[in-house]
């Protein structure tokens, strides 16, 4: 306010010299005014006098709002985040805020009519020039993205704004920092090839059976897709622990021969490969030139452009199978995403080495099991030949002794009966039983000797008709003193061997007729339903029962719950049963309880 007051006082000679000489050019006033009229001019004297005090103070107080509105823009102006440049057509700075000032990394007084464009990347100069050509010519807002000339520091990328003044024949444009934007859309780019890489070589894990082939692959398709300068996959050599590399691509590939790395605690074994196999832990040389650890290669890897190196361990189920090592030609190259996905890839190729290692394992383990069936086979062929050997010997040797003994003793039966005595008589009648119990054994065990070497004739059978038909056969050969009542329910078609399952149902209802001979009013039924991928049968029964605590010695062959005075038997049925089942792929098992009956179960596959 002092300012400006003692200002206006300066001035105010000047402006009564100009108002004497404009007063000059106005008509004289009459000197001799009356009274009446010098009171009133003077009191328009003192109301013009006022008004000017009035005027005054007005103008000094707009001056004082002007300079703090320019105050405000100023510092708008200086202290904005945005850089504000004023430039010529050329590229001359004509003005520049502080921002502006700190974006070109220069004092904002040394600025001052340099050339923008010479802050430029050469790669942007033909863009910027465009971008100033547009303005020009359409008179209207442009946008462009430039870089600043790094010199030897991190490049900077700026989004640049700008109109045509045309009152001042100027430019001026504004510039936003968006290198960290710019950053970000390169890790993307860089992020997406990684992921394009990794995506290839996953499906080559699945497809490539030799391990060689699948580690030479991937390692081209890391140098082709990403665009580093070496990558090689390590194995460990126990012996000397040395790392051997397995396979590589790349820039100077040979380096690898140059070189000796190892894993112990030795100077060639605290690099970062020797380090990431001792600690299975992945491992970063962000540069070359400076990390003490990686003295022992440092000339040989910066002769070939090697700047930075990142080592993934390759594990599986805690087993370490080898390293994946890859370089770059950049300083601090590798980021924390990419270090993360590049420990997945090694972890996958680890996967598929150890797939392929399996795999090698199986056919060799599938081999030598071909060898031992084939082994086998022959010796199952020797031993059928000689169960037939012993089967014929049985049915042809063994019978006509038994046929003797049967014919000779109802021989003396016949022609002796008087002479032998109730007791001899009885004795020969033991002798001829013996020979036709024995003679059903033989022929139990013939029959489940056949089970096991005939070939299954698979048909669809109409198990309703099997058991009905089975049934009237029991009921022809049954004492015609009896009564039994038969049930059949509902019995789901299946797939099988019709005969051999024929020889259940005969089985199992022959018993179930032979246990219920004591029972006034015997119940047999039969039926079955379906269970997920299985039909169940059953045979049910309210004779003599059994304990429920032999249900599992029931199907074992010669074993008897009844003695052959209280029910007849060989003890080889239920076993016929369980062989002819399991070679279907079906089980069996029975419920009872002494007394109140039993029910046999048997299942057979739908397919």
């Amino acid at each position: 306010m002092k300012k400006d007051t003692i200002k206006l006082l300066k001035n105010s000679s000047s402006f009564r010299e100009k108002a004497e000489t404009q007063l000059g050019k106005y008509p004289k006033i009459d000197p001799y005014l009356t009274e009446s009229e010098a009171r009133k001019l003077a009191h328009e004297l003192e109301v013009h006098e006022i008004e000017l005090e009035m005027l005054n103070e007005q103008l000094v107080l707009s001056n004082d709002e002007t300079r703090i509105v320019s105050e405000k823009f100023t510092a708008l102006y200086d202290f904005a985040p945005v850089g504000y440049f004023t430039i010529e057509h050329d590229g001359t700075i004509c003005e520049l805020n502080i921002a502006g000032a700190k974006l070109l990394g220069k004092e904002r007084s040394s600025l001052m009519g340099r050339n923008f464009k010479l802050f430029l990347s050469t790669s942007t100069l033909k863009i910027f020039n465009d971008f100033l050509q547009k303005i020009f010519e359409g008179k209207t807002k442009e946008a462009c993205e430039v870089q600043l000339a790094n010199n030897g520091n991190f490049s900077i990328f700026l989004h640049v704004d700008g109109v045509f003044l045309h009152s001042k024949s100027k430019y001026l444009v504004s510039t936003t920092d968006i290198t960290e934007r710019k950053k970000a859309e390169n890790q993307i780019v860089r992020m997406n090839s990684v992921l394009f890489a990794i995506s290839y070589i996953s499906q080559l894990i699945t497809r490539e059976k030799d391990a060689k082939l699948l580690l030479d692959k991937a390692c081209d398709i890391l140098y082709k897709t990403r665009g580093y300068i070496l990558v090689w996959v390590g194995v460990i050599e126990e012996g000397h622990k040395r790392v051997i590399p397995a396979a590589r691509t790349g820039k100077d590939a040979d380096y690898l021969d140059e070189i000796t790395i190892t894993w112990d605690e030795s100077d060639t074994g605290k690099g970062p490969t020797g380090t990431a196999i001792r600690t299975c832990k992945p491992q970063v040389c962000k540069n070359i030139a400076t990390d003490p650890n990686f003295a022992p290669w440092r000339d040989a890897a910066m002769r070939r452009g090697y700047a930075s190196s990142f080592v993934a361990p390759m594990m599986h189920n805690e087993r370490l199978l080898g390293t994946l090592n890859v370089y770059s030609g950049t300083i601090d190259f590798f980021s924390d995403d990419e270090m993360s996905l590049l420990c997945e890839l090694a972890n996958s190729l680890a996967l598929g080495l150890f797939s392929i290692e399996n795999d090698k394992k199986r056919k060799e383990a599938e081999t030598k099991l071909k060898q031992y069936s084939e082994n086998l086979e022959a010796q199952v062929k020797e031993r059928t030949a000689e169960l037939e050997a012993f089967t014929y010997s049985i049915s042809h040797d063994l019978r006509t002794p038994l046929r003797a003994m049967n014919g000779f003793s109802q021989i003396i039966i016949e022609d002796f009966a008087d002479k032998l005595g109730e007791e001899g008589r009885r004795q020969l009648n033991v002798i001829t039983q013996s020979a036709v119990k024995m003679s059903e054994l033989i022929d139990g065990l013939l029959a489940l000797s056949r089970l096991g070497g005939s070939q299954l004739s698979i048909s669809n059978i109409n198990m309703k008709t099997l058991v009905s038909e089975t049934i009237e056969n029991l009921k022809s050969s049954m004492d015609k003193s009896r009564t039994a009542h038969f049930e059949i329910g509902e019995l789901p078609d299946a797939s099988g061997d019709a005969s051999m399952i024929r020889q259940v149902f005969v089985n199992i209802l022959d018993n179930a007729v032979k246990f219920t001979r004591n029972v006034m009013k015997a119940r047999i039924e039969a039926g079955g339903y379906e269970e997920n991928e299985e039909n169940v049968y059953y045979v049910k029964d309210n004779g003599a029962g059994f304990d429920a605590k032999y249900t599992d010695t029931l199907f074992i062959i010669f074993h008897r719950l009844h003695s052959t005075e209280e029910f007849e038997g060989t003890g080889i049925g239920l076993a016929i049963i369980k062989r002819i089942i399991t070679r279907h792929g079906g089980r069996v098992w029975a419920e009872g309880k002494i007394g109140e009956g039993a029910t046999f179960y048997f299942t057979l596959p739908k397919k």
